[in-house]
């Protein structure tokens, strides 16, 4: 019964230490999403001009486009840093769990915890590297 409750524990600790995304990634993510509406809408504006508008509206509108893709260009360049960052730490958090189990247990008795460090690990994994943005949204889909 002990070893089950330790088992229990240690499954419970290590998905609560791996699990937490970095408010970091899901900044840049937002920011991400709005820059892309951002160009996105910039872009449909563009298409949208009429026969009857002129030159001056054309170039004022693609400089907006301009403006919106170096801005998206950038958001996409922070939401890769902090995404690679965030999987780095997300790594080392996942060797330091397997790192706690001791040398004289045998794999039968940690495959809970490694299956537990792992398991959120690739939860992690996953929720780091996904980002869903919705037309006309500021934020991605959760």
């Amino acid at each position: 019964m002990k070893k089950t409750q330790l088992t229990l524990i240690a499954c419970a600790l290590a998905t609560l230490t791996l699990g937490a995304c970095t408010p970091k990634v899901d900044v840049a993510k937002a920011n991400y999403c709005s820059a892309l509406n951002q160009y996105a809408a910039a872009v449909n504006n563009l298409n949208s001009l009429t026969a009857t508008a002129t030159v001056a509206d054309y170039n004022k509108l693609q400089s907006v486009v301009n403006k919106t893709g170096d801005a998206l260009d950038r958001a996409a360049k922070t939401l890769d840093k902090s995404e690679g960052k965030a999987l780095s730490a997300t790594s080392k958090r996942f060797d330091a769990e397997v790192n706690k189990i001791k040398s004289t247990e045998t794999l039968a008795e940690a495959q809970i915890q490694i299956k537990a460090a792992s398991d959120a690990a690739i939860a992690q994994y996953l929720k780091i590297t996904e980002t869903d943005c919705s037309y006309g949204a500021d934020n991605p889909a959760k």
